[in-house]
């Protein structure tokens, strides 16, 4: 049997809204069972190579400061910038502080030297290759360009519509 148009939409629009609230409600559940706030991080850079590399997402467990130790992979926040960082721990100060560097980078980055336990969201506990570059495309290509997408959506339903005029008649 074959559907409508319109129960094609409908349908759809129900799975586009099914698919955003299953990775919502995965997103906030996987968020309460690891305790962080980031339990799921895309990987943005190959700072980590060859440890893991751009694309690659990482499983993240919140950790307690005892639980950290030298050589563990962390992400943690930087003033400043929205992206969370993922570097391998490298040392802790004096002051309880804790430095990082990218196991790809030659020397640390300023930002590097002193991070505060409350800027840590926690530690890699799993690697699942590749799975990122769908978050990546999403906010590097489309999130860039939406407005030429929209446009572009726009011009090919104009279009459409003028083409398909004599069927609607």
């Amino acid at each position: 049997m074959k559907k409508n148009k319109k129960s094609w939409s409908k349908d759809t629009l129900l799975f586009i809204v099914l698919g955003i609230f299953l990775a919502i409600t995965v997103n906030y559940g996987m968020s309460f069972v690891m305790a962080t706030q980031y339990p799921i991080v895309a990987v943005e850079s190959n700072s980590m190579s060859p440890f893991f590399w751009r694309g690659d997402i990482l499983i993240v467990k919140g950790v307690g400061e005892q639980e950290l130790k030298i050589g563990d992979v962390i992400v943690f926040s930087v003033p400043g910038r929205q992206i969370p960082i993922v570097h391998r721990l490298v040392e802790v100060n004096q002051d309880t502080t804790y430095q990082t560097k990218g196991d790809a980078n030659m020397d640390q980055h300023p930002w590097e030297t002193s991070i505060q336990f409350t800027q840590i969201k926690g530690k890699q506990i799993f690697i699942l290759p590749l799975l990122g570059w769908v978050k990546i495309v999403i906010t590097e290509l489309l999130a860039k360009n939406i407005l030429v997408i929209i446009a572009i959506a726009v011009a090919l339903t104009f279009i459409y519509l003028v083409t398909n005029k004599k069927e609607r008649s």
